[in-house]
């Protein structure tokens, strides 16, 4: 062990008081080491408390994860259902495109006669869809009737049927003419003309009203589906080439009270075998039954056949 150092004054040296000094010294010594300990105990428990608090990290780790989890499944449902939903709209924009709707008629007053009624009807003059294969036309418009009906399907290749309202009364001529794929129509009860259906090669029957007493000219030129005919008890002449290549017409109802047939009213119906001709029928123009080769007709109780008096036997004046 050292010997206590000796601490001099002016005074000289005092072995008493460096004892003292040194004692103070070692007393003072321990208290700063004592306060060391604390202070290093206060470092620990705050680095203990400090590792302790990062240990929740994993939980959170853990929470994150499992919202990660839970979230994504609602993220795929809502993806699906917005998919399907999409589908769906495109599906209802396809079927609209058929849908026939108000919109898609252009139409406009339309007076029978204007002295003794005022008031117009409606006339429709234009039909607008052209990817609508069944159509129904409008019994009314803005409240009034629809009583007239315009070229409006002339060479419309898509559409399949025509469903007319009892109000119309007048068509004209040309409405239905080149409707390649029309194969059914159901005409007002109120109309008096029956228009050309001329070209409606798709067309393999028609249910003519009874309220029809005039039948266009070339009213069913070239229907080469067409299989069978009933003429209304009304109508009065068959004008010129109303059957005429009606190729697959294999069955012609004439109606007593038929007066007249025109020329080339049966032209060229290859599949025409029989037909019987009442005796109302006063005039049978020449040619009428031209190219009608396996046709016999049964006329005033006598038969003919195309051969007969080269081919001039149905010309009564």
């Amino acid at each position: 062990m050292s010997a206590a150092p000796i601490i001099c004054t002016l005074a000289g040296c005092n072995t008493q008081t460096t004892t003292q000094v040194i004692s103070e010294t070692t007393t003072a010594s321990t208290t700063s080491r004592e306060h060391e300990n604390m202070l290093e105990d206060v470092i620990n428990q705050t680095f203990e408390t400090t590792h302790a608090w990062t240990e929740p990290t994993s939980e959170i780790s853990e929470t994150e994860e499992t919202t990660t989890e839970t979230l994504s499944p609602v993220e795929t449902t809502t993806t699906a259902e917005t998919t399907v939903n999409i589908e769906t709209t495109e599906n209802e924009t396809e079927e609209q495109s058929d849908e026939v709707t108000l919109s898609d008629f252009e139409y406009r007053d339309f007076y029978i006669d204007y002295d003794t009624d005022p008031d117009p009807d409606i006339g429709i003059t234009k039909f607008l869809n052209k990817n609508a294969k069944i159509v129904t036309i409008p019994s009314e418009i803005d409240g009034r009737p629809v009583i007239y009906l315009n070229n409006v399907f002339d060479e419309n290749e898509v559409v399949e049927e025509i469903i007319l309202p009892d109000t119309i009364i007048f068509i004209d001529s040309y409405a239905f003419t080149g409707c390649t794929n029309l194969k059914h129509v159901k005409l007002s009860t109120n109309m008096t003309v029956l228009p050309s259906f001329d070209g409606c090669t798709s067309l393999t029957e028609i249910d003519i009203p009874e309220s029809v007493t005039t039948i266009t000219e070339g009213a069913f030129s070239g229907c080469t589906s067409l299989t069978s005919i009933t003429l209304p008890a009304n109508v009065e002449k068959i004008n010129s080439t109303v059957f005429r290549n009606c190729t697959n017409l294999k069955a012609v109802s004439l109606n007593d009270g038929l007066k007249r047939i025109e020329r080339c009213a049966f032209q060229n119906c290859t599949n025409l075998t029989e037909l019987i001709i009442p005796d109302s029928v006063t005039y049978i123009a020449k040619q009428a039954f031209s190219g009608c080769e396996n046709l016999v007709v049964t006329y005033k109780g006598k038969q003919y056949t195309s051969d007969d008096n080269e081919n001039r036997w149905w010309a009564l004046y």
